[in-house]
Parts: C-alpha cells; structure tokens; sequence
C-alpha cells in the first residue's frame, strides 16, 4: 500500500468549473466525511484558505450553522431535533406528537426513522436497497407505517411495519398488477391500483386490511385524505388532469356532492376545514396554489405565478407551503405568513401537526447570519468571522498574498470603496487597500504566482491601456505590467481562468484564439506574455470549452466540454499527445493534482507509470433530491485541510450545502 503524497497546489475559480486543490498533505482515500461547519444558502464560486480561515465567495446571503436535513419549526424557531444525517425524503406526523421520516440514499439503500415526541430517536430501521424509483413514500395510521414494495415481478403490495418494535404486523393489502398509491388515516387505507389496462380505487380496513368498497376508472395521479372523505385528482393517460378533482366518502367510496373548478387539480392535501392543491404548472394557465372550500368548492389561488412550491401540507383552515429556502403558511384570505428561520437549500418534504413545522430535504442548515456573497470562516471553530465586506455584485475569483485578498468579479463597490470588478482587501481587517485598478469588465479569473497577479475575465481595458480579456500586475507596486495576450471567440469569450504550469501561464475557457493563433479553449501563454507553440492533441472539433486544467511533471488533466460531450482527460505536458479520456464524465465531479497521481472524479491518474485506477475521491451528491445540481466548482487547500466549494447538498454522505471542510488524512492506493 503505496501513500499518495499531494503536495504542490492549483488553483482554477470559474464558475461552473471543476477544480481541486491540494497542498502538504495527503487527499483520504477512500472517501472521508466532511466538518461540522457553517454552510452559504447559495453555490460557492471561490475559496482562498487563509491563516486560520477561509475565504469563500459565491452566490449567497447568508451563513447557516450545520442542523442536518431535517428541523421542526414552532413560533419563529427551530426545536431541538435529533442530528439526521440520512437524505430524509418524505416526513409524515405520528399521532403522538412525534414524525416518521423516511430516508433513501442516492444508491437506495432505505431507512425508516421514528423521531418520539421528547426529541429522542426511538426506531431506525434499515430497510434494504429499493430500485423502483417510482414507489411512493411510507404513510402512517394506527402507529404504524404503510409502505409498498415489489414482491415478484408485476406484483406490489402494502404491508405495514410497527412503529415501536420495527417488525412487521402482518397487515397486508390485495396484490396491484403495478406499483401502487397510497393514502391513510386511523380508520382507512386508500390504495389506487391496477391490473394492467385500467386502475382502480380501493378503500381499505386499517385494521383488518379488508377491503371496504372499490371504485374502478378513477385514473387518479394524486389523492388525498381528510373530513372523511377521499379526494382524487383526476388525470389522463398522459398524466394531464383530465377533469376537477372528485370527492368520495372515505368510508363507503360513494360520490359527495361536491363541484370545484376543473383546473384546481394537481399534487392534493386535505384536513376537514381545506383542500389544497398545487397545481403543475406545464398543465395549467395559473400554476398558483389552489385553495378549496370542502363545503362550497370555491377555488381560491394565492401567492405569485412564478412561486414554487416543493411541498405542501395542511392543517384545519391553513395550508403550508415550501419551496427553495422558504416555509410560509397561508388561509383563505391569501396573505402569506413566512415562517422561520430558513433553511439554506431546498425544501423536500413538509408536514405539520399541532402547529409544529416539520421539514426535511437538501439542507443542512437554518437560520445564520447575513453574509452578501462573501465571507470568512474560522477553521478551528468552523464558524464565520466578523469579516464582512459586503460588495454589491458577484464575485467570482479570489487570490492571496499574504495579508491581501485580491477579490475579482462584477461589483463596482466592496468595503464602502468604489471599485471596478477588481480589489485588494486586508485579510484581517476586511477594509479596501487603496490600489484601484480599472477595468471596464468583470473579472472571472485570478492567479498569484511569482510575484505577479495575473488577471482573467470578461474586460477589454484596464485604465486607458488595451487589456483584451488578460492582464497581469505586479504584486509590489500594484502596477500593470506589459503581460497582454489577447484572447478572441467567435461567440465570445466567458469563463476564464487560469492554472500555474511550469513552461508559463495556462489560460482556459470558452475561447477560439490567442493572438491572433487558434486555441480552443486552453492555451499556454509564458510569463513574459509570448503564445507557446504548445497544444493538446485532442480530438479537432469545432468547438471545444475547458472548464478546469492542471499539470504535474509531464502529466495534465483537463475537463473539457466538446460541443455537446462533457469529458475528462490526461495529456503528456509536453507534447500535448491525448494518454487517457474518459467520455461522459460528470462535469460535476473534482480535478486534483498530486506529487505522484492525478485525480479526476473517483478515478487516479499515476503519473509515473500511466496507470489509472479507482480511487474513491471525496464524493460530493445532491444525493437524487433533483432540486440542485451536484458539483464542486472551485477547491483549495492548506496545510491541515481541503476545501470544496460549489452547488451541491451533500457531502461525504453528511448534509453539507455549498461548501465542506475535509481534513488532511493520509491516503493510500489501493
């Protein structure tokens, strides 16, 4: 077992980009789990480590303290829950005061969770690896929960576990040809099944599990429970609502008067006082939320058009919704009530009982302090610091030299000080140094090396001197120095960024030339400012992106976006030959560079021998929640620590939004 050594660091900022960086010790392998750390409420665009602190900037507001993804909200503040670092899907009360979650892994893997009424865990129970996706989440009567699974092929069931022991009761609904919908309360169960050509609705015993009464060609997408009745969205083979939604006794499946407007139909909630459904927006000319009167049904809608809402839940006369970072309630007079602290990501499941809040989904943190897009945090107590420039736009690269922050993006204020998309910053106090460079763009890339600050980004001038999209200033004096490729694309040029290398200065992006040369998407440029002959052979297509680049020795690394492909590859340094690619690969994933290997998403590169094998890099996973995209964009590191930044939800299978702290832990090949 041969320890991996990373010692040299790389630093590539763009956003949307896939880059890592490493220094002094070794990246774990296999994957570790990150700190216990704050987190931003938006994607993280850039990371400089600092004495004792990182430096992180980024599309967001505010600093999260780490609370797991799941919290009860009561009153304007969160009550104190039990730490589930599971991914909870879906969150239903108990009847008791507690909540049942259920959470699921991005591989499957299932696991049942009851949280009791004094905030203590009373039952968690694995529940195996599940591969249909389209399956619906447990629901809870009589303590227990009601779950479907797949018993043989075309073959589907309810069965029902207890909620004290864990074990199965033996409770079990009729086999559905196909997977099954289902709905309870203490008294009912309503499965809508089918038997292949058509489905139908079948009202349970909850006790016994006979069956009550069935009602077939209710081609329901949605349903639920609530005043005794069933509701039922009423959708087409399509999956379009085909009608208004219908309402059944609960106990004997016969029609109830009732008539409501045929476009209030969609994803449905009921207590005997309201119905509340969420329209889906692609099938409806008013997506708002649909609040029905279950006596009248009167439809009334209320928040904006452009409001979505992930989850929704109901009890007596007010409903409950929550979307991205929002949880609000709202009766039928439409006046919206939000309710706090915020989490800082996405809402996935919703659920109430007794006014107490329960949420769940692609968080890990509530509440927090204000922080506008950028920020300190202490990495000893992984909280955020006093430092609080506050620039008015974003900011997109950061750089340090020793006790200054270079800060590059499109602001044109930070510190209180006019400053044009580029400022220097003291490390310690936050104050603006009196350098102002002006440069008539943003700034999207920036790299200290050798004395010089090398700029990139979208400007054609710095002062009156013609700067096309590269500069460079010398770190003493802050004077711009004669360095002045100028980068050209026939559709523009965006998202550069620069590497360190040993020939020069690598320049990637979305470019065509340098100088008048074609070099698309990466060129080498020395540091006396003259295009390198140099060029990766790789495959010629017409247009090519590289989102993040790295050398060691005579090994490179690239991702790399070839017209519609995304792929990562290593290249000889030196002669720009193509060694190894990997097609398809996740644009999301992370590039690092090392002493002896070159990493590139779960695989390393060994830049000895050419070999190339699994390596378990630190996994970053919006874990299939599908309401943010998983990815790192920008890393850097320090002698004890690693640092990941980007848009994601989950880390090294913790809650973790935007931003992880791993520490420095040995590693070795496998």
């Amino acid at each position: 077992m041969r320890r991996i050594r990373l010692r040299r660091a790389l630093c590539a900022s763009a956003a949307g980009t896939a880059a890592l960086v490493w220094s002094g010790s070794a990246l774990a392998l296999p994957a570790t789990q990150p700190l216990r750390t704050w987190a931003p409420n938006g994607p993280v665009t850039a990371i400089a480590p600092g004495d004792g602190a990182v430096f992180v900037a980024g599309d967001f507001t505010r600093l999260a303290p780490p609370t797991g993804g799941f919290a009860v909200l009561k009153d304007g503040a969160a009550e104190p829950v039990p730490r589930v670092d599971e991914a909870v899907r879906s969150v239903r009360p108990d009847g008791s005061g507690g909540w049942v979650l259920f959470a699921q892994s991005e591989l499957g893997d299932r696991t049942l969770i009851h949280v009791l009424a004094d905030g203590s865990i009373g039952l968690r129970v694995s529940l195996g690896r599940r591969i249909e996706s389209w399956l619906p989440w447990p629901v809870v009567s009589r303590g227990r929960a009601i779950l479907v699974r797949q018993r043989a092929m075309f073959h589907y069931e309810a069965y029902a576990i207890d909620l004290a022991t864990g074990a199965e009761t033996g409770w079990v609904s009729p086999a559905s040809y196909g997977p099954l919908s289902i709905v309870a309360n203490d008294d009912v169960v309503v499965a809508r099944t089918t038997d292949g050509s058509a489905q139908t609705l079948v009202g349970l015993d909850a006790v016994s599990g006979a069956v009550l009464w069935s009602r077939p060609g209710l081609d329901g997408a949605a349903m639920a429970l609530g005043g005794g009745r069933v509701y039922v969205s009423v959708y087409n083979e399509n999956g379009v609502p085909s009608g208004p939604t219908v309402a059944l006794d609960a106990a004997t499946g016969a029609d109830v008067s009732w008539t409501t407007d045929p476009t209030c139909s969609g994803p449905i909630v009921a207590s005997g006082e309201l119905v509340v459904v969420n329209p889906d927006y692609r099938f409806t000319p008013d997506p708002r939320v649909a609040l029905i009167d279950p006596v009248t049904g009167a439809c009334t809608r209320v928040g904006e058009p452009d409001d979505h809402w992930t989850a929704i839940a109901v009890e007596g006369p007010t409903a409950y919704l929550a979307g991205d970072q929002r949880v609000v309630a709202v009766d039928r007079t439409g006046a919206l009530r939000e309710l706090g602290p915020a989490p800082n990501g996405a809402i996935a499941a919703l659920a109430v009982a007794g006014g107490r809040v329960a949420i769940a989904g692609p968080f890990s943190g509530l509440g927090g302090v204000a922080r506008a897009g950028l920020a300190a945090i202490d990495t000893s107590a992984g909280e955020p610091t006093a430092w609080d420039p506050r620039p008015d736009g974003p900011v997109r690269a950061l750089g340090r030299a020793g006790s200054t922050l270079y800060v590059g993006g499109s602001f044109t204020r930070i510190a209180g000080r006019v400053r044009s998309g580029l400022a220097a910053l003291d490390v310690r106090t936050g104050t603006a140094l009196r350098w102002r460079p002006r440069l008539d763009g943003a700034v999207t890339g920036l790299l200290v090396d050798r004395g010089r600050l090398y700029v990139a980004g979208e400007f054609t001038h710095v002062g009156a001197a013609a700067r096309r999209h590269l500069a460079a200033f010398d770190l003493a004096s802050g004077a711009l120095l004669d360095w002045a490729p100028a980068v050209r694309g026939e559709a523009g040029v965006h998202d550069l960024g620069l590497a360190a290398a040993p020939g020069g200065i690598l320049v990637h992006g979305e470019f065509d030339r340098l100088d008048g040369r074609k070099r698309p998407g990466v060129a080498l440029v020395s540091r006396l400012g003259a295009l390198s002959r140099w060029r990766p052979r790789w495959p010629v297509l017409e247009r090519r992106i590289v989102s993040a680049i790295a050398t060691r020795g005579r090994i490179g690394l690239t991702w790399a976006a070839f017209g519609e492909y995304v792929r990562a590859g290593a290249f000889d340094a030196r002669s720009g030959d193509l060694l190894v690619r990997w097609p398809g690969a996740d644009a999301g994933q992370t590039l690092v560079q090392g002493e002896e290997a070159l990493y590139v998403g779960g695989r390393a590169f060994e830049t000895r021998s050419g070999d190339a094998w699994e390596a378990g890099l630190v996994r970053l996973g919006d874990d299939g929640f599908g309401y943010q995209r998983a990815g790192a964009a920008v890393s850097a590191a320090d002698r004890r620590l690693l640092y990941l930044g980007g848009s994601f939800s989950r880390a090294g299978g913790l809650p973790q939004a935007n931003l992880a702290i791993f520490p420095a832990l040995p590693g070795t090949r496998p």
